[in-house]
């Protein structure tokens, strides 16, 4: 009996870290997107700088599909200094990706994504939320290039009559192996398409 309560305990302690956890990395996306709306509502000059790309593409079966993705990037000004210490008068900038979206939309289903990324480029949380055949939302929480929330929303019939998602909804932060290697495969995607946004960005600007 103290073996099971135990363990229960430690099951409880490790749910209310990884909660912990998130709800950090929530806030500080959070305060990301208050300053993004804040520089669109005071019409200042936008900090963050943003791209937004569109394109229509024809698929088979499926028709136009069109896509939209909004880029936002923290740009970065540094001088940079001789061996001996001494400043060069040109500096030079680079920028770090803090936030992608992507929107796929067809005749019959949308899907949403949202990366965010922390003040290194590290992939911090990832929301994935489909609607039409299936329509659900999923959030990922990353912790130091580790997996370590999953919460999986589903809606309701009457609320998306066309739901063919059978999973219900769940909150998880004991990945089983499938769970751990989908995440994984994720944080390999999302640093793949960070560098090359990032390698990119002086010809996106210009």
């Amino acid at each position: 009996m103290k073996k099971i309560l135990s363990f229960c305990l430690i099951l409880v302690c490790a749910y209310t870290h990884a909660q912990n956890q998130t709800e950090d990395i929530d806030k500080l996306c959070q305060e990301y997107d208050d300053q993004i709306q804040k520089a669109v509502d005071e019409e200042v000059d936008f900090l963050p700088p943003h791209f937004t790309i569109k394109s229509i593409l024809q698929e088979r079966a499926i028709g136009p599909v069109e896509r939209t993705i909004k880029l936002y990037f923290d740009e970065i000004e540094e001088i940079e200094s001789s061996e001996n210490g001494d400043e060069y008068s040109m500096p030079y900038e680079y920028a770090i990706l803090r936030k992608a979206v992507t929107l796929i939309e067809t005749g019959s289903y949308t899907i949403k994504t949202e990366q965010y990324f922390d003040e290194h480029g590290y992939l911090i949380k990832f929301k994935y939320i489909q609607e039409g055949y299936e329509c659900y939302e999923e959030l990922t929480y990353f912790k130091e290039h580790t997996p370590i929330r999953i919460t999986h929303i589903t809606e309701l019939p009457e609320k998306c009559p066309n739901n063919e998602d059978e999973i219900e909804s769940y909150d998880k932060t004991e990945l089983n192996e499938q769970e751990i290697a989908t995440a994984k495969l994720l944080l390999k995607q999302a640093e793949k398409y960070r560098e090359m946004m990032q390698n990119q960005y002086s010809l996106i600007k210009n």
